[in-house]
């Protein structure tokens, strides 16, 4: 090829980059300007213009759909802690849709969070008249009126002396859905969670935060009771077994403890990935006992966890 067409190519791919950089997730809800749609023979292409004049999307193209008319949307920003209900665990997508792509590590493993784990959100979305999943999953019938709600995942912005917790401000919608919404906001990476979906409830809302803390070396603990742990997915009873149980005397180590508001029970997660335990029986008895570990100069590093992201450990110092 010319010089004229390899420049011609790389022009265009300069130009497809910086056009990726302004790509708006699935599942994001948008302000545009008003428009009519043709009424004289079917739409095979349109545009529509953001508000405050940020520029130009496609609303159809070759007659595939890219938006859906919605009402406004319910808006809450603030600090919020829910509880992962599904026995089946959830996946962090990149926009507030099931249609959004999960969000996944180097080597393919989605990011998740399984039943009975807690995650700390910054916004809470709810759309009124429109859910990705407008059948009901028992029957197959049609919902009359559909509605879902999604949580976008808190980052955790450095703040000298700000202490955030489930008391910050929380804004609501009509506050600030007369805002324009600015392209950079749009288009800034987010980690989502399903919360609900026309009655079926995902993710629990907590009254007060759990308490968490973490140790990168792992306390050590043994099995008290003959019978044995079984080991779950979850941080909870209702989360699925993991397939395998800790026996009597066994030690193992542990590097999350997680204990939710007003519960007697505190579970733990295995350093080694394989699940959780509890730490009590029904009746209040410890079934497991912790062991000092010898190491010098070690210490405890325990803390509240402010988000749980896909980052290393080391990220999160």
């Amino acid at each position: 090829p010319s010089n004229n067409t390899n420049r011609q190519r790389s022009g265009n791919k300069s130009r497809i980059g910086k056009n990726r950089m302004n790509l708006i997730p699935c599942g994001i809800c948008v302000q545009v300007e008003h428009w009519i749609a043709s009424k004289s023979h079917p739409e095979r292409q349109s545009f529509v213009r953001l508000c405050g004049g940020q520029g130009w999307i496609p609303r159809m193209i070759g007659g595939s759909q890219y938006l859906i008319d919605i009402r406004p949307p319910d808006i809450r920003q603030g600090s919020f802690w829910f509880r992962v209900q599904s026995v089946n665990g959830m996946n962090v997508r990149t926009g507030p849709s099931q249609r959004a792509r999960p969000i996944k590590s180097s080597d393919d493993v989605c990011f998740r969070f399984e039943c009975g784990e807690f995650l700390r959100a910054s916004e809470i979305l709810t759309i009124h008249g429109h859910a990705d999943i407008e059948e009901n999953e028992d029957n197959g019938e049609e919902i009359p009126h559909p509605s879902e709600s999604f949580a976008k995942l808190y980052r955790n912005k450095s703040s000298k002396g700000k202490k955030s917790n489930q008391t910050d401000d929380v804004i609501q919608s009509n506050n600030i859905k007369n805002e324009v919404v600015q392209l950079s906001s749009l288009t800034a990476p987010g980690e989502w969670v399903h919360v609900h979906c026309n009655g079926n409830l995902y993710l629990e809302e907590c009254v007060n935060s759990p308490t968490i803390r973490r140790n990168r070396d792992g306390w050590r603990y043994e099995v008290l009771i003959e019978s044995g742990i079984a080991i779950r997915k979850g941080p909870s009873f209702l989360a699925k077994l993991a397939g395998e149980a800790l026996q009597c005397n066994e030690s193992v180590l542990i590097n999350e403890q997680v204990h939710a508001d007003g519960d007697t029970i505190t579970w733990m997660r295995l350093k080694d990935g394989r699940g959780w335990i509890h730490n009590m029986d029904e009746d209040g008895k410890d079934i497991v006992v912790e062991k000092m570990l010898k190491k010098a100069g070690g210490n405890d590093a325990s803390y509240k966890l402010i988000a749980r992201l896909f980052n290393p450990p080391d990220a999160t110092k």
